[in-house]
């Protein structure tokens, strides 16, 4: 559900390939949202747990469902830092915030960057 970064090497990101995957799944994920809420509907889900992609957390949000996201960075984060390079990546990143900030509880798993759409976080380490 989620791109992450496509890297050129171990240290090296590719920013425009990783701008080119995220629109393919972005589009990808905008035709399953109700399917993806149908199920959590269907099986009863009570809580959607995450760690990092931002659909999941939408999901939940359309079904009504609670949800918690444990990250110590988000794809938000990450993608804030290619806009230099790819002015694109501000309505991405924006629109990540706004999904990320569905979530219910965020749990900090330390060593964070910090992530301030979050509205209830809880400090884990």
């Amino acid at each position: 559900f989620d791109v992450g970064c496509v890297q050129k090497n171990g240290l090296e990101m590719d920013v425009p390939a990783t701008l080119a995957a995220w629109r393919e799944i972005a589009t990808k994920n905008a035709d399953t949202y109700d399917k993806e809420v149908e199920w959590l509907k269907r099986t009863g889900a009570r809580l959607v747990v995450s760690d990092v992609p931002a659909f999941p957390i939408e999901v939940a949000t359309r079904a009504g469902i609670p949800s918690v996201i444990v990250a110590n960075f988000t794809w938000a984060d990450i993608y804030r830092a290619f806009i230099a390079e790819e002015p694109a990546f501000v309505e991405i990143a924006n629109r990540l915030e706004a999904e990320y900030a569905n979530a219910t509880l965020h749990l900090d798993a330390g060593f964070s960057v910090p992530m301030p759409y979050f509205s209830s976080t809880e400090h884990i380490g």
